[in-house]
């Protein structure tokens, strides 16, 4: 993810751009809620419309991953956070990992992220605190309708410190394996963010993966970002394990 960023930083990628900003969403949401006004249901029932939206999807989808011969698609739209019940309705045999990181980081990117190389993110702590908090509460809202077996927890923290027995366990859930131990360490090895920085020129690229390491909140928090965030999502952050009260 590290490298995407830097490679990449259109303000639309991924099919979760087309989902928000073609009107994809709204379509499903106002189908699902039956709004009064809203009449498509006069003309489509629910299973055939599930079923030309998921032949949208993998239509897209495909394209990419049989040009690459992949089997499996890995799609990580943040915002599929506020759809995962839609999600589930067009792909009942869908899985998700959900990734906890320490939101005091996460705000410290976003709020660099907000300065430097992605217009429209927050560019203060207090809203970057928010947005961590409410991506993370939707989720949160969802686990209910996932299936034991479709759900995986990660830490972020763990992934860095263990990246190897991680990915095993990531690898094991999606179905990926077998994959040799050789095979997962050499994964490792190429994308360390160590390797990274010796492939790059630019002194934002060096800050951009500065802020993917671990407790770089605390070289850029101020007395104020640290009231800012426990006002904003210090709940949030007691709830996940990561703080055991706000005096911190």
């Amino acid at each position: 993810q590290a490298e995407d960023g830097i490679r990449d930083r259109s303000p639309s990628r991924g099919l979760g751009d087309v989902y928000k900003r073609q009107g994809l969403g709204s379509l499903l949401e106002n189908y699902f809620a039956n709004a009064p006004e809203y009449q498509l249901r006069e003309y489509v029932d629910e299973p055939t419309l599930l079923r030309l939206i998921r032949n949208l999807a993998v239509t897209v989808l495909s394209v990419k991953a049989n040009k690459e011969a992949k089997r499996i698609i890995v799609e990580k739209t943040p915002a599929h956070a506020f759809n995962i019940e839609a999600i589930l309705r067009v792909f009942p045999e869908a899985r998700f990992i959900h990734l906890i990181r320490d939101g005091r980081d996460v705000a410290a990117s976003i709020v660099y992220g907000g300065q430097t190389w992605r217009p429209g993110w927050p560019t203060e702590i207090f809203a970057a605190a928010k947005m961590w908090k409410d991506y993370n509460e939707a989720i949160l809202g969802a686990w209910p309708s996932l299936r034991g077996e479709a759900l995986h927890l990660l830490r972020y923290e763990e992934l860095l410190e263990q990246p190897e027995r991680r990915l095993i366990d990531l690898f094991d859930f999606a179905g990926a394996r077998p994959l040799h131990d050789d095979d997962v360490r050499h994964i490792v090895e190429q994308h360390t963010i160590e390797r990274y920085r010796l492939s790059i020129q630019a002194e934002s690229d060096w800050q951009l993966l500065h802020y993917g390491t671990s407790g770089q909140w605390q070289q850029t928090f101020s007395a104020r970002d640290i009231r800012d965030f426990k006002v904003s999502a210090g709940d949030l952050l007691i709830k996940f394990g990561y703080e055991t009260d706000r005096g911190w």
